[in-house]
């Protein structure tokens, strides 16, 4: 986990799934109209299913935009690892194969720098990429879950799933709303929910990487900017 410390003068702007639309990130940074006090979070899967992943993390490593790792990030990021101790190995065809074996290597250092939680005190806030446990301390969370998980099964165990169980927002949002210090999880990763505007658990994944929609959040406003993908 990463603390954050947020100059509060500037806006946090975080912005969900981009899947390697450039095109469509470009457009949403435009529409935001950045000054240099603003700071920008990529909540996780920059890339893989969109046309430019390499040049999207280019752009964003310019703009110095914080992040955090999703599950397709991190699959990439295995791939490079994998290559580098196996280099006779390659192995080409499959996507993140491709873009791991692309990834000039500053790229790869700001890709595999991407924390699993972003921890920002000013907003008691946590991003990550699919959420967080609700039954688990932070710091003892599973990694294949903060990138993974979808719902709480009927055990109260965390889930990949789309079906069996409820939503992990959901059980979120209800337990920190009995709290004296709630905790807001802004998150990734399932575009088959779409936005998602609990008090305490926020999901922007609204479908680009399958040509709907880019979504981004300003803090402390908490106002939604969404440009087509």
């Amino acid at each position: 986990m990463y603390e954050y410390h947020h100059n509060t003068t500037g806006r946090l702007i975080f912005i969900g799934d981009v899947h390697g639309h450039l095109r469509s990130f470009n457009k949403l940074l435009e529409k935001l109209s950045l000054v240099p006090e603003d700071r920008v979070v990529l909540l996780g899967d920059m890339v893989s299913k969109g046309p430019n992943s390499i040049g999207l993390l280019a752009r964003a490593k310019e703009i110095n935009a914080l992040c955090v790792r999703g599950n397709h990030d991190d699959l990439v990021v295995s791939w490079r690892d994998f290559f580098k101790w196996n280099r006779n190995s390659w192995v080409i065809g499959e996507e993140h194969q491709n873009i791991a074996s692309a990834l000039p290597q500053e790229l790869y250092g700001y890709l595999a720098s991407c924390p699993l939680i972003l921890h920002i005190p000013a907003y008691s806030m946590y991003a990550v990429h699919a959420g967080l446990d609700p039954y688990t301390p932070v710091h003892l969370q599973n990694p294949f879950y903060v990138m993974n998980i979808r719902r709480i099964l009927p055990n109260s165990r965390p889930s990949k799933g789309k079906d069996e169980g409820i939503p992990w927002a959901t059980v979120w949002n209800r337990m920190q709303s009995k709290l004296r210090n709630p905790k807001t999880v802004i998150y990734g990763h399932e575009s088959s929910r779409g936005l998602v505007t609990l008090p305490y658990a926020i999901g922007l994944d609204t479908g680009c990487g399958r040509g709907e929609r880019l979504s981004a959040m300003i803090y402390p406003q908490r106002r939604l900017i969404s440009v087509k993908c």
